[in-house]
């Protein structure tokens, strides 16, 4: 879908109505309101109607999982709501009530900037992901790779806000933005919707950035509710709206990840290392990419006596550092528990 939706010359969106079935405004026989204007002698007053933006944002179309990749993958959007249509791009909108060049006697002299209206484009995410270059060795460092992340939790946070009639839909409706992704510079994989960076010369490379991926959380106060079709350890296997710890991903204060031992179980219970599988399996076929996939690591823990914040562990009562010696035994200790979920 990413190639569909990304390589149109335009996506024409039915914002309108509650169903599939309510049509285009303005198209057909489907009926717009009705736009209010006055005839003055020297002038003509009309209203604008709605914001066509906030309207859009209303409308049961952008409540839907399935659109998602409709709004953030396509490049220029004509959207119809039940007031007027209105055009976006990755540069700017322009709404239809405001009309255009058509009320301008001398063309010459128009001024387009002031008909972009409505600023920047408001699905414009994906836009800025560079593509990575077909046959090319590229090394990204980590600044680069941050951004990217950052890039992926903000899409994943906007798309989980939506809601889905399946739960098993939860990642097949955002397939193509993961694809996207994955030609990305640098490349983005996923594994059940958790991000690494694929890294063959580097297996500590991959499984640290697998490790921020699985630092996703429901914030204090929403609600959520279990998807038992994927695992617990991805966002996928929850519904409800996700966020991300911020992390520092460079520099002395750069957050690095306890976990260590990652592997994963096959259904016969057999270990397979975590940084062989995400570089030799094909996630979307091999039966350990399935939704019964077990994830194992070892990590510390860390008392509750070294939190003492009220509250949920949210900014601001989130620490912002936790002290630990890295003087760590490499053989298991009582301080040290295999998580298996």
């Amino acid at each position: 879908m990413d190639q569909i939706y990304h390589g149109a010359d335009l996506t024409i969106v039915a914002a309108a109505g509650d169903n599939a079935n309510f049509g285009l405004p303005g198209v057909g026989t489907t009926k717009r309101k009705k736009q209010q204007v006055v005839e003055l002698e020297r002038c003509t007053i009309l209203s604008t109607g709605p914001d066509p933006v906030y309207e859009t944002k209303q409308s049961s179309w952008a409540s839907r999982g399935w659109t998602f990749q409709e709004a953030s993958l396509s490049r220029r959007r004509l959207i119809f709501t039940e007031h007027q249509s209105w055009f976006e791009c990755g540069q700017a909108s322009w709404m239809e009530s405001l009309g255009g060049l058509e009320h301008t006697t001398i063309t010459e002299q128009a001024q387009v900037s002031p008909m972009k209206v409505l600023g920047p484009s408001c699905y414009r995410l994906l836009l800025t992901i560079p593509e990575r270059p077909s046959a090319a060795v590229f090394s990204p460092s980590d600044p680069e790779i941050s951004t990217c992340l950052d890039q992926f939790f903000r899409v994943v946070e906007e798309y989980s806000k939506r809601q889905l009639a399946f739960d098993n839909d939860a990642l097949n409706a955002i397939a193509g933005i993961c694809g996207h992704f994955q030609k990305s510079r640098p490349q983005v994989s996923y594994l059940l919707g958790i991000p690494y960076v694929p890294s063959p010369s580097d297996a500590g490379l991959e499984e640290k950035y697998f490790c921020y991926g699985l630092s996703w959380f429901h914030r204090s106060g929403s609600t959520s509710r279990r998807r038992n079709c994927f695992p617990s350890w991805t966002w996928a296997g929850w519904a409800g709206t996700v966020t991300w710890m911020t992390f520092r991903y460079d520099g002395e204060r750069a957050t690095r990840p306890k976990a260590r031992r990652f592997h994963f179980e096959s259904r016969e219970g057999k270990p397979v290392p975590a940084a062989y599988y995400l570089n030799e399996f094909n996630p979307a076929t091999h039966p350990l990419g399935g939704t019964d996939a077990t994830l194992c690591f070892e990590a510390q823990l860390i008392p509750p006596k070294l939190f003492s914040c009220d509250g949920p562990l949210e900014i601001p009562n989130r620490p912002s550092s936790i002290w630990s010696s890295d003087d760590e035994s490499e053989d298991e200790s009582d301080d040290e528990k295999e998580d298996r979920r």
